[in-house]
């Protein structure tokens, strides 16, 4: 219970401040590879919904060609990916600059991945208790992308939805170190 109180916030800035500047590094060197990939801009904004419904502007490196921000999947805009996209995309670098994110409070390390605003309306108005998994900050990863994987279907949603609503329910320091712990693995064979 102190966990979910006060520990994970804790968990949250020490981790961040631990990682800022190897991630910073990391930013740089891919951050530069991406500006001779695709040319500016290097980075991507785009506004999600994080906890108690608030709207924030998640940070990534930009991995398409063009500057669509509309309410697509990523899915239905393969096309757009560049080769370098791909590969920062596969090795979740990509997810990176959401560090900053961490920091301003906005998000967390781990829990339910956020989403864009208009899909949140439309499967809150379509899939039962799909508002709770906003109880809790949105993480840069979580249960339902070790366990589940990226998903573009109604159905694919609400069974993320199911591994959402059990991770807020554990909420503990061994649950989110598992986590970690996949997710690296995920990174390191490139299924991110």
């Amino acid at each position: 219970m102190k966990y979910k109180i006060w520990g994970k916030g804790i968990f949250d800035y020490s981790l961040a401040i631990i990682l800022v500047i190897p991630f910073s590094v990391l930013i740089i060197v891919f951050g530069t590879l991406n500006f001779l990939s695709v040319g500016l801009p290097v980075f991507f904004n785009q506004p999600r919904v994080g906890r108690n419904g608030k709207i924030f502007k998640i940070y990534k490196l930009r991995t398409m060609v063009g500057t669509n921000i509309n309410s697509e999947f990523a899915s239905s805009e393969t096309h757009r990916i560049t080769q370098f996209g791909n590969f920062l995309r596969k090795t979740r670098i990509d997810e990176l600059p959401q560090i900053i994110n961490v920091l301003k409070g906005e998000m967390s390390f781990i829990g339910p991945r956020p989403e864009q605003p208009d899909f949140v309306k439309r499967y809150c108005e379509i899939i039962d208790d799909y508002n709770h998994r906003h109880f809790v900050k949105p993480g840069i990863t979580g249960l339902a992308q070790v366990e589940n994987g990226y998903t573009d279907s109604d159905e694919g949603t609400k069974q993320k939805l199911k591994f959402d609503l059990l991770y807020i329910q554990k909420l503990d320091l061994k649950t989110d170190l598992k986590i970690i712990y996949k997710t690296f693995f995920e990174v390191v064979r490139m299924t991110g």
